[in-house]
């Protein structure tokens, strides 16, 4: 599943109130203005290996093609304040589960 919610991710991803969720490998972007990701990290601790991504400046190394008269840092840069990302991946693909 992949998942961008705004916000909702706290309410939806909640595998006590839908169990199909402990089958699932989910990469959710996390709005922390909702919620805190370690509590959200924490319901799929025993199911899932659990990766955290956070946002990082770019390069302009980064950008695959270059376009003239085009800055590629800023044609990258998404303009967001403190942003990450979940990546739920469930147990029987990596072996043992594990948290941030």
């Amino acid at each position: 599943m992949v998942i961008d919610c705004e916000g909702a991710e706290f309410e939806l991803l909640d595998p006590e109130r839908d169990p199909s969720l402990v089958a699932a490998d989910i990469i959710v972007e996390i709005h922390e203005d909702h919620g805190d990701p370690l509590e959200l990290a924490q319901r799929f601790t025993s199911t899932h290996t659990i990766n955290r991504a956070r946002r990082a400046a770019r390069l302009a190394s980064d950008m695959p093609i270059d376009i003239p008269g085009v800055d590629p840092r800023a044609a990258m840069d998404e303009w967001r304040s403190e942003q990450s990302w979940l990546y739920l991946r469930t147990m029987h693909m990596k072996g043992k589960p594990g948290m941030l």
